[in-house]
């Protein structure tokens, strides 16, 4: 990636966060003329598209998407060699990463990675300056900040595109983490749910016993406190690691490393589950979601985005309560707690007794891709999956209803149009015979567009005039479920970049302030599809290939 170091420009646009939603951003606000800076914690630009997840989910077979978000998969697609405007959903991450690197590039953004934000500076309720602190990657791949060598980052307008709400929660933006209860915006599948109706194959199908014989719930049970079903609470859905993986015997893979230290009783529930088990067959992707393959890459040098698929899993259900509001230190911690669970995790299925000679031997002939976090030893251990953290308390709340029936906004930037989609978010013993997985949204929402409205990632004017936030946006946990894909986020990236240049070109003007019309006649003039009629009639044609 191309780092460069920038002190900011105090006309110019400040992005933090070089996700999907950071990278149109930056793209749209330098594409107008201004001058931006754009600066990530991580090792890459992309956010998760470049981090594991390159199989991409889209509602309507891509007919929402325009503007750079169809530009950036068009060009996936013709560096695969697929005719103009074809497009590529199946990416591999280093060409994810190649192509974000290059609009960027193109449009003059400076970029710098490798640093963590660490302070904001607001004066009379406008942000006019935040402190980033350098990223440190240790022998074991921590993410580790120096707190001596601070760097100042000035800017006019200031957008919030990271995963967490980092920059947002600094600048002293209210937000809120966790599930608000069904009574707080009367919403069908809010608050703690009831661990049943889910898919089968994300959940426990029959009794297990589930304790030790001091009568203590087994590892990875959780052994606290559970709120009623409806009511509130602060949990968050699991987070996990999308690597990327290849046949061994296709000569391209890299094999699974070993845990740092492995302790098979961690593992005693999950053995229960596989003893029990009446299927003598299981393999692999009984247990590994393989989507893919990435780039069409086929047989045994075949690419995949590995993903969750099992009552145990890649998703880590219960480690990421605490990341959202944790100190780096903290997150440190957490971030190393998941890489040690991924590998423990494959570990233990391609050797453990408990699964049957097949079962181990399938898992063990997978392996990371050669070619992929090459600088991370294969891994993406700067990229953890954060599905949900902190969500922004704006002036408008974004709610399930604004996602099922009040579809159509005054304010609209663009489109979602993906289901409810919230994985789990914690492993309870219900009773003496049964524990179960709860938190996936037990209802499959139609996938139906819906209007984005700007008031997603606007600020309450009294705390911050001039951020934007189009990825921790102001939406109910339920909500928030239908809004987490990467090609929303780069939407809204891109509205947010063409707002924050209108921002910043008139003098003492707010965010809140920018005028809807102006901005949504740009959004158009840049192929943004705004509202449900502007739907394509088809998807864009797609060509996944060998790259050129």
């Amino acid at each position: 990636a191309v780092v460069r170091t920038t002190r900011g420009s105090m006309d110019g646009v400040v992005v933090y966060g070089a996700t999907p939603a950071g990278c149109a951003a930056a793209i749209a606000a330098a594409r107008l003329g201004l001058t931006v800076s754009l600066l990530d914690p991580g090792l890459r630009v992309g956010g998760m598209t470049s981090g594991g997840l390159g199989h991409t989910d889209v509602g309507l077979e891509g007919r929402e998407l325009g503007g750079i978000t169809r530009e950036f998969y068009s060009r996936v697609g013709e560096t695969y060699g697929g005719a103009p405007g074809t497009v590529c959903f199946d990416i591999e991450p280093h060409v994810a990463e190649a192509v974000y690197t290059a609009m960027l590039s193109e449009a003059n953004v400076n970029i710098t990675l490798g640093v963590a934000i660490s302070a904001a500076t607001v004066t009379a309720g406008a942000i006019t300056s935040i402190s980033v602190l350098p990223t440190v990657v240790d022998t074991d791949h921590h993410r580790l900040r120096d707190p001596t060598a601070a760097l100042p980052v000035a800017g006019r307008v200031f957008i919030d595109a990271s995963y967490e709400g980092d920059l947002m929660a600094r600048a002293g933006v209210p937000f809120t983490v966790g599930r608000e209860g069904a009574d707080q915006y009367n919403e069908t599948d809010a608050g703690r749910l009831a661990p049943n109706n889910v898919l089968a194959r994300y959940q426990f199908q029959r009794p297990l016993p589930h304790t030790t014989p001091r009568g203590r719930l087994l590892p990875m049970i959780y052994d606290g406190p559970i709120a009623k079903v409806g009511d509130a609470d602060a949990k968050v859905q699991a987070y996990t690691y999308r690597p990327c993986m290849t046949k061994l015997a296709g000569g391209c893979g890299v094999p699974v490393g070993k845990p740092r230290a492995y302790d098979p009783s961690r593992w005693e529930l999950f053995r229960r589950l596989l003893t029990s088990s009446r299927y003598s067959n299981l393999t692999a992707a009984d247990f590994l979601y393989f989507a893919g393959p990435l780039g069409n890459k086929t047989g045994l040098a075949a690419k995949f985005d590995v993903g969750t698929n099992g009552a145990f899993s890649l998703d880590y259900i219960g480690a990421s309560w605490a990341y959202p509001n944790a100190t780096r230190a903290q997150r440190a911690s957490i971030i190393d707690d998941h890489v040690q669970y991924t590998l423990e995790f494959l570990h233990f299925l391609s050797t453990d007794p408990a699964g049957s000679p097949q079962l181990r031997a399938d898992v063990a002939s997978y392996g990371w891709c050669a070619d992929e976090f090459v600088d991370e030893g294969n891994f993406p251990t700067s990229a953890l999956y954060v599905r949900e953290a902190r969500r922004m308390l704006g002036s408008a709340v974004f709610t399930e209803q604004d996602h099922v029936s009040s579809r159509t906004k005054s304010d609209t930037i663009g489109m979602g149009s993906y289901n409810m989609d919230c994985h789990m978010v914690e492993r309870i013993a219900v009773n003496e015979s049964w524990v179960l997985n709860e938190g996936w949204l037990t209802r499959d929402f139609p996938r139906i567009p819906f209007e984005l409205p700007y008031s997603l990632m606007v600020p309450p004017r009294t705390k911050a005039s001039n951020l934007l936030v189009p990825v921790a946006v102001s939406a109910s946990h339920v909500a928030f479920a239908g809004l987490r894909l990467e090609t929303t986020w780069s939407i809204l990236g891109q509205a947010a970049g063409v707002a924050a240049a209108i921002a910043a070109n008139v003098t003492a003007s707010s965010v809140q302030d920018v005028s809807v019309p102006r901005l949504q006649a740009l959004l158009r003039s840049q192929g943004q599809l705004l509202t449900l009629d502007e739907v394509l009639p088809a998807g864009p044609p797609t060509h996944c290939g060998q790259p050129a």
